[in-house]
């Protein structure tokens, strides 16, 4: 860098932190970002020498880092079904210059907190508002309507009583997934009946058989996998029951009994055999 009169100018700069010179960024035209901190105050001093006694300096006014409001935002209503456990996750928001502290959601007029949320949504359209805090104090919203859809449920459950289960079956017509069985003791009407029911098993196939187990009633829905989100609602045929009599379980219980029973005596057969065979070669001179 030359003078208007050509001469050499030599520069250099001295940044100054809260009144405290960094030497480590002597010469440096920009501070680096991590060097940062909200709250901080810069100042910055060029002093131009132009070797004839010529010497310049400049002080920057004062600058004071303010904080970089976070950004606000959300996933998971993408895939939101009616009546079905919906997994809200806020863990996408990002803050630049520090960390999120606290995500605060209002759906409808309720609030909740927490950087993921399940939430239930009905067949109306629902207003989702997600606020995020960071560190320093600041804050971000973002809003989004959910409109839940309905979403696919298997067809066709037929429950039918075979020699030593209960057998399952179902249609299907969407892409490979997976299935959940739901077994209770009473009729499963909506999901919040699926608390009082027991999931005996998930799986990729249209069939199961259910061992036999007490005589009783016995009513199973099999939900479905859309999205990776399992669709809980209930419908006419997805669901289906049977009765197991005491006299289905005795006969069960007969035939088992009796499968044992020719176990055994087959295995003290063998066994007298063997000790038989034994005892003859034993006695051979």
């Amino acid at each position: 860098m030359e003078d208007s009169d050509g001469d050499l100018v030599v520069a250099s700069i001295s940044w100054i932190r809260d009144g405290f010179r960094v030497s480590s960024l002597d010469n440096e035209s920009l501070v680096p970002i991590q060097w940062l901190t909200v709250g901080q105050t810069w100042v910055v001093i060029v002093i131009a020498d132009d070797g004839q006694g010529e010497v310049v300096e400049i002080v920057a006014p004062e600058l004071v880092i303010g904080n970089i409001p976070p950004i606000a935002s959300f996933s998971g209503d993408e895939n939101a079904l009616v009546d079905s456990i919906t997994i809200l996750d806020g863990s996408d928001s990002i803050d630049s210059d520090g960390d999120i502290v606290a995500w605060f959601w209002t759906i409808g007029e309720n609030t909740y907190s927490g950087k993921e949320m399940a939430y239930v949504f009905d067949s109306e359209p629902t207003s989702v508002n997600l606020t995020v805090l960071d560190s320093d104090g600041g804050q971000s919203s973002i809003e989004r309507v959910v409109q839940a859809t309905l979403g696919a449920t298997i067809i066709d459950l037929s429950v039918t009583k075979g020699a030593e289960s209960i057998q399952l079956e179902w249609e299907w017509s969407g892409e490979p997934t997976e299935f959940h069985v739901w077994r209770s003791s009473k009729m499963i009407q909506d999901r919040q009946d699926f608390a009082s029911a027991v999931l005996i098993v998930t799986t990729n196939e249209t069939t199961y058989f259910d061992p036999f187990q007490l005589a009783g009633d016995y009513y199973y829905t099999v939900t479905v996998d859309i999205a990776g989100v399992e669709n809980q609602r209930i419908v006419s045929s997805n669901s289906d029951s049977l009765q197991l009599t005491t006299q289905d379980v005795i006969l069960n219980q007969d035939e088992t009994s009796n499968l044992a029973s020719a176990l055994v005596v087959s295995w003290i057969i063998i066994s007298l055999l063997i000790t038989g065979f034994s005892f003859i070669f034993l006695r051979r001179p």
